[in-house]
């Protein structure tokens, strides 16, 4: 007699994932994906807006240091024969007025307190400084790449008290 052979089913020995297993592994990875591109992204745009705020202060650091050329001199200095520190004013070299102004051939403090007449670059008020210079000049407190479109940066500094004490802005269009 012969007794039936039993087939026994094996273990497949090739072992693989569920659909549920590659479907969950497949989430994981794209959280992780959108994840790291956020982050990559922000430390860009952070990267860039950082590189502008300092642009700013060394606009904010140049006015400074421009002013404190200032501080001894007066409007009515000219009178005694007092040269300003301005002494680049796209002019030949005359005491007048203009040197005791930050205005010179590319920059304009399109304010000046006080009227045209009183161009001292510490009169009280608020002052608002330009430069229209094309490219890079040494005679514009602020840097080229901040001024340029589409930021179209400006400075805007106020004199109060005596002695003088000022406060600095940079302004610029974020885009």
């Amino acid at each position: 007699m012969q007794t039936p052979i039993r087939r026994r089913r094996r273990a497949s020995s090739r072992a693989g994932f569920t659909l549920i297993e590659v479907m969950v592994a497949t989430m994981i990875t794209a959280a992780l994906a959108v994840a790291l591109v956020n982050v990559a992204l922000t430390t860009k745009t952070t990267s860039v807006m950082l590189d502008r705020k300092v642009l700013a202060g060394q606009a904010t650091k140049a006015l400074q240091s421009a002013l404190k050329a200032y501080v001894t001199g007066d409007p009515l200095s000219v009178k005694s024969g007092l040269c300003g520190p301005n002494t680049y004013n796209g002019a030949p070299l005359a005491c007048n007025t203009n040197m005791w102004c930050l205005t010179n051939a590319v920059q304009v403090d399109t304010t000046q307190p006080g009227g045209a007449n009183a161009c001292y670059a510490l009169n009280p008020g608020t002052h608002t400084i330009y430069c229209n210079a094309s490219g890079e000049d040494s005679r514009c407190v602020l840097p080229w790449a901040l001024r340029q479109p589409p930021y179209n940066g400006y400075v805007v500094y106020t004199v109060t008290g005596s002695p003088p004490k000022v406060t600095i802005n940079v302004n610029w269009t974020e885009p």
